[in-house]
C-alpha cells in the first residue's frame, strides 16, 4: 500500500507549492532603487597606492669618508634622490682651520729664515770677495740658504695639501702665502 501512496501526494506537493501568492519578487515591491549622477569631468588623479607592506630601495649606495670631522649639517633625507655633485654633508672646519693655520705659520717662518740666510750669504760672499771672510763661513751660509728655501717649497707642498684635504667639506679654507 505504500508503493501506491507515494505516485499520489508527490504530486499534490507540487502543486501546492506553485499556486501561492504571497511568494511575489521582493525588489518589485519596493519600487526602483535611486541612483546618483554627476556630469563627466576630464582630469588629471593622482594615482595612488595605500597598501601594508615593506620597501626596498632600488639600489642603495654607501658613503666613505675622504675625510675626518665632526658633521656640521646633513643635507639630504634617507630615502631622498642625489645627484652627482650635490653636497652631502658639511663638516667643522675649525679642525682643517687650524691645521692650515700651523702650516701657513711654518711656512712664513721658513720663508723668513729664507730670507735672513740669503742675506748672510749675500754678505759672505763679499767679505770672501775682499779676502776678509773664510771659504767655509761662505759655504755654509750658502748651505743654510738652500736648505731653508727647500723647507719653505715644503711648507708650500704643505698648505695644498692641507687645502686638498677640507675640499670635501662646504667651506674650503684659505691659504695665506707670504
Amino acid at each position: 500500500m505504500f508503493a501506491y501512496a507515494v505516485p499520489l501526494i508527490l504530486p499534490l506537493a507540487l502543486v501546492s507549492g506553485c499556486t501561492g501568492k504571497e511568494s511575489a519578487p521582493i525588489s518589485m515591491a519596493q519600487g526602483p532603487v535611486a541612483v546618483l549622477v554627476a556630469p563627466v569631468v576630464q582630469k588629471t588623479v593622482p594615482n595612488q597606492l595605500h597598501e601594508v607592506g615593506t620597501v626596498e630601495a632600488y639600489s642603495t649606495v654607501s658613503i666613505k669618508s675622504r675625510v675626518e670631522g665632526h658633521l656640521e649639517a646633513i643635507h639630504f633625507k634617507e630615502g631622498d634622490f642625489v645627484k652627482k655633485g650635490q653636497l652631502l654633508f658639511t663638516i667643522d672646519q675649525r679642525t682643517y682651520q687650524a691645521a692650515l693655520d700651523q702650516v701657513n705659520a711654518n711656512l712664513a717662518r721658513d720663508v723668513a729664515r729664507a730670507k735672513q740666510a740669503d742675506t748672510d750669504e749675500q754678505r759672505y760672499a763679499y767679505l770672501l770677495k775682499f779676502g776678509v771672510g773664510s771659504r767655509e763661513q761662505y759655504d755654509q751660509a750658502h748651505a743654510q740658504a738652500a736648505s731653508l728655501i727647500a723647507a719653505a717649497a715644503a711648507d708650500r707642498a704643505a698648505v695644498i695639501s692641507r687645502i686638498m684635504r677640507a675640499t670635501s667639506s662646504r667651506r674650503t679654507p684659505t691659504p695665506r702665502w707670504s
